[in-house]
């Protein structure tokens, strides 16, 4: 008779046991799965995804991209909103199939980001050359990416002018004199303006940083 209570109390500690473990299973279980509702829950946003594989520095295409609703929570920060933002710049890191593309990865052509990042796009049979820009336009920014100018080139050269008259005897003498003028040509026209690139001095104002102008040759 004991070894039979013995027995009764043995399976119910087991049952009791089984009970536990289920139920702690199922805690845990709704435990993991609640912070996934919570990340998927809001209203959905459209977002711009990469529709195939994109190497670095590539200028994005319409064919690159594509579209897809996500949970409004689930998006990350900088996400692009429309393939419109998107076209035409350039990516600054490798993108996968199905990744969503931030504007942090992205620089527009031509022009440097407030972080100083930039990213020049020139054609095959194009060269890009750079020339100091010490001059007043230049310096306070008129000039911008895109602008068609003329390069000018300023020297002086020796001329040779006639001097006024020198009564010798009677006999009028003119003297010729040789004296430097500047002249200014024409080296080449309607070159583009790939980027205006400002480098400040340490310790220096605006007015006093070093300017490059980068013209597509």
């Amino acid at each position: 008779m004991a070894r039979l209570r013995g027995f009764v109390w043995l399976a119910a500690g087991l049952i009791v046991a089984l009970l536990a473990g289920f139920v702690a299973f199922v805690t845990l279980s709704r435990a993991s799965v609640q912070p996934e509702r919570k990340i998927a829950s809001g209203p959905d946003v459209q977002v711009v995804i990469a529709a195939r594989q994109i190497d670095v520095r590539s200028v994005l295409t319409k064919e690159d991209l594509k579209t897809k609703d996500m949970p409004v929570n689930a998006v990350p920060d900088g996400a692009i909103r429309t393939i419109d933002d998107a076209v035409g710049k350039i990516t600054l890191v490798d993108l996968y199939q199905g990744e969503v593309l931030l504007s942090q990865r992205l620089v527009e052509p031509n022009e440097a980001a407030a972080d100083g990042k930039m990213a020049l796009v020139i054609a095959d049979d194009e060269v890009l050359m750079a020339i100091p820009a010490d001059d007043l336009m230049s310096r306070t920014g008129v000039l911008k990416p895109g602008d068609q100018v003329d390069l000018l080139f300023s020297l002086k050269v020796p001329v040779e002018s006639v001097g006024g008259a020198v009564a010798e005897g009677g006999v009028p003498t003119y003297i010729n004199r040789s004296e430097d003028k500047l002249a200014t040509f024409t080296l080449l026209q309607n070159l583009t303006i790939a980027a205006v690139v400002k480098e400040l001095k340490p310790g220096s104002s605006s007015d006093r940083s070093n300017t490059a102008i980068l013209l597509t040759v």
